[in-house]
């Protein structure tokens, strides 16, 4: 094996990063150094794996987010055909018979906006 900056074949194995000890079994691929120019490199990566797995990746991922959003506008525009549908039932007030007092002194709120009212 042969560095790929310097061509020196004095090359040895180097230790592996921690985000490397799960991509490079991946990718079958090992970190070597050089041990004349100090140059650390990959050798023996798949690189079609790589392209591959990314790919991949992106694909599953743009699926999911598509079936997330035509999900999402279908219980948006669709009520859930499993609940019923609640009415709304609109109680209306009997009206007062003819002739009674008032109920209070306070007054009403359609007296305030007729300009009766007296603000000091």
């Amino acid at each position: 094996m042969q560095c790929p900056r310097c061509q020196s074949d004095d090359v040895t194995r180097s230790r592996r990063k921690l985000w490397e000890r799960f991509v490079l079994p991946i990718v079958r691929g090992q970190a070597h150094r050089c041990r004349d120019c100090k140059h650390r490199f990959w050798a023996g990566v798949e690189w079609g794996r790589v392209v591959l797995g990314t790919l991949t990746a992106m694909v599953v991922a743009f699926v999911i987010v598509a079936m997330v959003v035509v999900r999402e506008n279908q219980t948006q525009t669709q009520p859930n055909p499993g609940v019923p549908a609640r009415r709304v039932r609109r109680v209306r007030p009997k009206p007062l018979p003819q002739g009674l007092p008032p109920l209070s002194k306070v007054p009403s709120p359609d007296a305030d906006r007729s300009g009766n009212g007296d603000t000091n």
